[in-house]
């Protein structure tokens, strides 16, 4: 169960870092700094809840 929600979580993690990473570099292109650091810190929030995610799958594979 938990490997099916991991699918889909990664999936759905890959289609809104790819518009956050679209829309940052729109907002750099277009002088956009806070824009282009919110963005980052989306893209940032993403690798740390992927991460973590990872992290808890890894640990109920072994220990669960």
């Amino acid at each position: 169960m938990i490997d099916a929600i991991g699918s889909v979580i990664g999936v759905a993690s890959l289609v809104i870092g790819t518009y956050a990473l679209m829309f940052l570099g729109f907002a750099m292109h277009h002088g956009q700094g806070r824009l282009a650091v919110e963005n980052g810190l989306l893209l940032a929030a993403i690798a740390v809840a992927n991460g973590l995610f990872e992290a808890l799958r890894h640990w109920r594979r072994h220990h669960g």
